[in-house]
């Protein structure tokens, strides 16, 4: 994960918590482009929205409803 990805998740923790909790995501140049209930759901989701696969990289993230901690601001 480059130091701008990971930049990208402190920020939009709360609102991929809020919106996704309990889901599998997958974000690319700072865009959630798959939504799942497991990783192999979510990754269908991207891939059957984004047909230039070959040269982007996805992020996967499960987005834990139970977690304690959520990154960046509250």
């Amino acid at each position: 994960m480059t130091k701008s990805e990971s930049n990208w998740l402190v920020e939009k923790s709360k609102e991929a918590f809020v919106r996704y909790a309990g889901k599998w995501v997958v974000w690319c140049d700072g865009e959630i482009i798959g939504v799942g209930d497991t990783a192999a759901e979510a990754e269908r989701d991207a891939l059957s929205k984004n047909k230039s696969t070959d040269s982007t990289r996805f992020v996967f993230e499960a987005i834990d409803k139970s977690a304690d901690v959520i990154y960046g601001r509250l």
